[in-house]
């Protein structure tokens, strides 16, 4: 298993590194509300933490660009009881999103998706219209972000925490997305 997160953990490095700097993702934020302040604060990312739809939250934040969509989701720390609250949002927003985006009402629902956005977040109309929403969900690929406000790391004795890397990869990656593991402040 060291191996093979030691594998993952590379590769995860080396995409979030790009990802970073295209998106201004990094902070010195402490808790998960000051890290999506951050975030909100940027033109090029939506926010979604606490917009929920049928009790599924979809991510804490949404940016794309030309190929991919990006749905991130953020907790404290890379451990034990972080990886696995942030891995089960993520396994449980794949599961929802798969089955919203192969449905026939898929529109619809990114249409009610954005309004439910600007509901709880009314800045986000100034970002973004629910079409555009609507093509980023319905025309990209899709890419998980678990991102960590500390701790994530080649060196870990947190065997539970690699083992669920490990496995969310390989089961999002069945799913067609992407995923990649990050810390999310400097």
């Amino acid at each position: 298993m060291n191996n093979e997160y030691g594998t993952i953990f590379g590769t995860h490095i080396e995409k979030s590194e790009a990802i970073c700097k295209e998106f201004s993702l990094l902070s010195e934020s402490k808790t998960e509300t000051k890290c999506n302040r951050v975030l909100e604060a940027n033109n090029k990312i939506l926010v979604t933490h606490e917009v929920l739809v049928d009790n599924v939250e979809i991510a804490d934040a949404i940016f794309w660009d030309t190929d991919t969509v990006f749905l991130m989701h953020n907790k404290g720390d890379f451990d034990g009881d972080g990886t696995r609250d942030v891995i089960n949002q993520i396994l449980v927003s794949a599961e929802y999103i798969q089955r919203v985006l192969q449905g026939v009402n898929r529109n619809e629902w990114s249409n009610n998706y954005y309004k439910e956005i600007v509901k709880k977040r009314p800045a986000t109309s100034s970002k973004v219209t629910a079409e555009d929403l609507i093509s980023v969900l319905g025309r990209k690929n899709i890419c998980y972000i678990a991102g960590y406000l500390k701790g994530f790391r080649k060196e870990t004795k947190g065997t539970y925490s690699k083992y669920l890397t490990i496995e969310a990869g390989k089961r999002l990656g069945a799913k067609g997305y992407g995923f990649i593991s990050m810390n999310v402040t400097k």
